[in-house]
């Protein structure tokens, strides 16, 4: 049954870009900005099963970040969009162990910043209203630098101490690539000008952090992405 779907899904699609002509193809330059929400919230994450050791890292989080890119119409139904999202620059706090009352550092205090590179293949429906809607699948290269410190909070809010003091302790970056799925809308403003509205959901995760330190390992940087872009068509 799979197999027929995927089959019939190939065939649409090979099809319809046979359909392709040259009479209405446009090349675009969008530029805007993007809201990140992330899937799995910040929080004390079980380190190796056991909930006394200290906690996993929470690398990436909530945050805005901008996107500079080029799109091109194929014609009125489909086009490829490439993008490169600004570094993404996070800064939290939150338990590394499953309780206040412990001895030790019992609180992370992570920075990262995370970027991404990232392409897509559209498929624009006919007009509604005054927008035409869209949906696709791609792509999104990303990496992601994180710098961790540790410290200890008691529970009337004093920080006891943190470490280092002077800043963080850098553990490393990672390149991951993940599955995205765009569903948006186009909104005409002027001959050559439109608003690209919409937003992504992109499946991705870090099974190895290729560090000694395996507290970043396995985390799920699966997130929705709201976006706007205004584009301009030069043909």
């Amino acid at each position: 049954m799979r197999l027929k779907l995927l089959r019939w899904i190939i065939f649409y699609f090979v099809f319809n870009l046979s359909l392709v002509t040259a009479k209405s193809n446009h090349f675009g330059i969008g530029f805007g900005g993007n809201y990140f929400r992330k899937t799995d919230r910040v929080g004390f994450k079980v380190y190796k099963g056991d909930r006394y050791l200290p906690g996993k890292y929470c690398l990436d989080n909530d945050g805005f970040s901008y996107q500079l890119g080029v799109v091109y119409y194929l014609n009125e139904r489909f086009s490829i969009m490439f993008k490169y999202r600004t570094p993404r620059k996070c800064e939290y706090h939150y338990p590394s162990a499953p309780t206040p009352d412990v001895w030790g550092p019992n609180t992370y205090w992570t920075r990262t910043e995370a970027s991404s590179w990232i392409t897509s293949f559209r498929v624009h429906f006919k007009d509604f209203l005054f927008f035409k809607p869209y949906v696709g699948f791609g792509l999104d290269f990303f990496k992601v630098k994180a710098g961790i410190r540790e410290g200890h909070i008691r529970q009337t809010g004093e920080i006891l101490y943190i470490y280092p003091e002077d800043g963080y302790r850098y553990i490393g970056s990672k390149n991951v690539t993940g599955l995205m799925i765009p569903l948006g809308v186009t909104v005409p403003i002027l001959e050559r000008v439109l608003i690209d509205f919409g937003l992504n959901y992109t499946f991705m995760k870090i099974k190895d952090w290729g560090t000694k330190d395996d507290r970043a390992d396995n985390q799920n940087l699966s997130g929705f992405y709201i976006y706007l872009n205004l584009v301009i068509l030069a043909f």
